[in-house]
């Protein structure tokens, strides 16, 4: 709600916006898509795939992590030169590969969450459906594409497998 002074300058008017932002009238462009599709209208910012894709990136990055931290933490190569070093340039060595593990799989996760979140929110949009299937055919999309440089057998064994990974995510979700 907003405050505006009336012509004459003496009073107040209270002017409610609320009821024109959620009016797809109020919104010329918005007249335009929905001439394309009638199933959009006036979406919350975090219902955008633009915002969801950015959110999942960073939480996917920093999920990514700390799993990189756990298992960067398990995962040390005992050489020769390893054996001879003191304890302190161990712990150097250790957290080094720890850091460069945790990055890698931070990029990953962040990459992959924001992929697969953007896919499957234009596919819900497009569609005006939450339900199983947007997550299916997303998964799908996705495993094919983080399959694609290793050939059809590749992509293909992506798509299934990334598809019934989020087919059961979303099962075992409740959606």
């Amino acid at each position: 709600r907003r405050l505006r002074m009336s012509e004459e300058g003496k009073r107040q008017v209270r002017l409610d916006y609320s009821a024109a932002a959620a009016s797809i009238d109020s919104f010329p462009a918005l007249k335009v898509l929905a001439s394309v599709n009638p199933n959009i209208g006036v979406l919350h910012p975090f219902e955008h795939a633009v915002t969801k894709t950015a959110v999942n990136g960073v939480l996917g990055g920093v999920m990514g992590g700390v799993f990189g931290i756990v298992l960067g933490s398990f995962d040390h190569t005992h050489t020769v030169e390893y054996e001879k070093m003191s304890s302190k340039e161990k712990m150097k060595v250790g957290f080094r590969e720890m850091r460069a593990k945790s990055w890698s799989f931070a990029k990953n996760f962040a990459a992959i969450g924001a992929m697969y979140t953007f896919i499957e929110t234009n596919i819900e949009q497009h569609r005006a459906v939450h339900d199983m299937t947007n997550a299916i055919t997303a998964g799908c999309a996705c495993g094919g594409m983080l399959a694609a440089r290793g050939g059809v057998k590749a992509t293909a064994i992506g798509c299934a497998g990334f598809a019934a990974f989020s087919g059961a995510m979303e099962w075992f979700m409740g959606h």
